[in-house]
């Protein structure tokens, strides 16, 4: 009985030696996997309004279009068809992109409407991609940023 028990607690001990030792990495990505979760929940600024109920500042739904140039399939079609949509220059935005051929991120342009926004994404070129952002408009002027505070891209 004696012999039995310390075999028992002989291959317990070498399986806690095994686990903490050798599939120690495997053990702690499991753990992560069902453990760790990136929710990503983007703040929306509210509206700001005077004590009349009237808009002083308002958030409004605009895009990012960013692409990485690795992935984007760098053809004269693909790039025209890009430029011509966004109303960007053809020849700058080449060089732009070939001067961050080795980079994995570029802005292509900032604060699109959603119509035009929707038109990219219906491009579905390869290394192009859609980023949501808001934008914050001012009704009653500028002049209103300085009471509310204002913001701006960044």
């Amino acid at each position: 009985m004696l012999i039995v028990f310390i075999l028992v607690v002989l291959a317990l001990f070498l399986r806690m030696i095994d686990l903490t030792l050798f599939q120690k990495k495997f053990l702690q990505k499991q753990g992560d996997a069902r453990n760790l979760r990136v929710i990503h929940t983007p703040g929306f600024r509210g509206v700001i309004t005077d004590r009349n109920g009237a808009p002083l500042a308002v958030s409004t739904p605009v895009f990012s279009v960013w692409m990485n140039p690795k992935e984007f399939e760098f053809t004269k079609d693909n790039l025209k068809k890009l430029t011509r949509l966004l109303d960007l220059n053809y020849i700058d935005s080449y060089k732009k992109i070939l001067a961050h051929r080795q980079k994995s991120f570029l802005y292509i342009q900032r604060e699109v409407n959603p119509v035009t926004a929707n038109k990219v994404k219906k491009l579905k070129l390869a290394g192009v991609y859609l980023q949501n952002e808001s934008k914050r408009f001012y009704p009653e002027g500028e002049v209103t940023a300085q009471l509310v505070g204002f913001t701006n891209i960044d």
